[in-house]
């Protein structure tokens, strides 16, 4: 199994939907041209690699202690890190709105303004739980039969 099969699988399943990969049956995603993500969520996992696509995609490889979970993102964040936000990470994106309106409103100070804050505030956190309840990570895809080396369950 090589990094460039692995990559057309990847990139036939939806955004975001993981493909779990032995270690074991792949060479370092470095040696197939990915490169080191040094911006990412911390899941537990020990690095994250990414391969940008021409058309911007990014194959997003996070590599675990005997396994990967792989891929592909809408857009890169080392190409356009607000684009990666928008359509990748939009749960971060969120969380520096409420970032920015809790600052604002410590600026203002008490008032009508600093509940208006507050609402905003409450309403944000609201649509992050939101966002989060409907797209639950899915458990990683386990190809049988297209791969060898994917886990099986």
């Amino acid at each position: 199994m090589n990094w460039d099969d692995v990559v057309k699988v990847v990139l036939s399943m939806p955004p975001h939907r993981d493909l779990a990969l032995l270690k074991s049956q792949l060479p370092s995603p470095r040696l197939s041209g990915f490169r080191r993500r040094w911006l990412s969520e911390p899941r537990g996992q020990r690095a994250d690699w990414e391969k940008v696509m021409p058309d911007g995609r990014s194959v997003h490889v996070r590599e675990y202690r005997d396994h990967y979970l792989v891929h592909w993102d809408i857009a890169s964040p080392s190409r356009s890190a607000l684009r990666h936000l928008v359509y990748d990470a939009p749960h971060w994106l969120i969380v520096a709105v409420a970032a920015a309106v809790t600052a604002i409103s410590v600026l203002l100070g008490p008032g009508a303004k600093v509940g208006a804050a507050g609402g905003l505030m409450a309403t944000g956190n609201m649509l992050l739980g939101y966002r989060r309840s409907l797209i639950a990570p899915a458990e990683p895809l386990r190809l049988q039969g297209q791969l060898e080396g994917v886990l099986t369950t």
